[in-house]
């Protein structure tokens, strides 16, 4: 039986109709080798049988189907290349000489954080649920009208932001990897301020006064962006080329929270129209988003696989058709990596 995906997960499958493209990468080093067969044991029993949506076969029309036959065979594999088949549930897990994990996973199936979910499902770490841990309040009017200024804001901003254009959407991708260790104290200017804002700011990527970077945002303080993530719903920012400010500054307010829920719904409403028309929108919006900036805590201490020890992690966030970078920060026993995909 057929069933229809949730608006923000057709939202990337109209974005990616071969559904081949929005693949989020993830590469687990670990400090003794493992068994393929080990590891697709412990695939079967922690992820299969807990988060069905990656038994989910998808069609390019964002319906879904469970199958009752999955191969992990095809799966979890010694390759040394993620191959998504569209035929198949759209993930993959590669273990290159016993001893690194590539994973390969479609974004309509997760986002970053739910990866985090399935990483700790997976290790020896017991299970951490991400949740909130105070009761959410019920909207006040004032958060009401701040959304719905958001909306009108984000739709003016992407209307009247330059688009991004190449010359051939199937340029290949440059891999970059920047490491920073997280100090005990954050103090006004810290060295993940600076990285962070001199790989946006690198004349290679050719930013465009205005140009929209995407950012998921934390309205908490500082110290908790940093140990906790960026977030997980975006705001639409126009980037000033010179910017005196700090553009981590830029997103620690109070002031971002309107353009926050604005366009996460803008983003619902499009996963909500019929395939041709969520299919224009996405590309029309994405081709005005310059880049995006994202970031995920995992976890403050080592965790095992298989006995394992998982001694460094990076991931990389997918680049949308008219987009130029993304910057994806990982935030692992102590140390933030910062792994940036750039279209040359």
């Amino acid at each position: 039986m057929k069933k229809k995906l949730s608006p923000r997960d057709r939202l990337w499958i109209f974005a990616d109709p071969t559904l081949k493209e929005l693949i989020i990468r993830c590469e687990l080093y670990l400090t003794k080798p493992i068994t393929v067969e080990n590891l697709r044991q412990l695939v079967q029993e922690r992820l299969i049988h807990n988060f069905e949506r990656f038994s989910w076969i998808i069609s390019p029309q964002g319906h879904l189907m469970k199958t009752n036959n999955l191969d992990l065979t095809q799966h979890v594999t010694a390759n040394d290349q993620i191959v998504i088949d569209p035929h198949r549930p759209l993930w993959q897990f590669n273990l290159v000489d016993n001893s690194k994990i590539e994973i390969g996973v479609h974004h309509a199936l997760a986002d970053g954080l739910s990866l985090v979910a399935i990483l700790r499902k997976l290790t020896e770490e017991k299970t951490v649920v991400i949740k909130p841990t105070k009761t959410r309040a019920k909207p006040s009017w004032s958060m009401i009208l701040r959304t719905i200024q958001g909306v009108f804001k984000a739709l003016f901003i992407i209307l009247f932001s330059p688009a991004v254009k190449l010359v051939n959407f199937e340029t290949s991708k440059n891999y970059s990897t920047k490491d920073w260790s997280r100090p005990d104290r954050l103090t006004n200017r810290t060295d993940f301020e600076t990285i962070l804002e001199n790989l946006i700011l690198d004349p290679a990527l050719g930013v465009k006064e205005n140009s929209i970077i995407a950012v998921p945002i934390s309205v908490s303080s500082l110290t908790n962006r940093i140990n906790n993530g960026l977030g997980n719903k975006f705001a639409l920012s126009p980037l000033p080329k010179k910017s005196q400010i700090s553009i981590v500054d830029e997103f620690r307010t109070m002031k971002k929270q309107g353009e926050v829920l604005g366009a996460y719904f803008i983003s619902v409403l499009i996963g909500a129209m019929p395939t041709f028309l969520g299919r224009y929108l996405s590309k029309f919006v994405s081709s005005h988003i310059f880049g995006i900036v994202s970031g995920v805590q995992v976890s403050r201490s080592v965790l095992k696989l298989l006995g394992a020890e998982i001694n460094h992690i990076k991931a990389w966030a997918p680049i949308l058709g008219g987009q130029k970078f993304s910057i994806t920060s990982v935030h692992y026993a102590g140390k933030v990596t910062l792994n940036q995909v750039i279209r040359s």
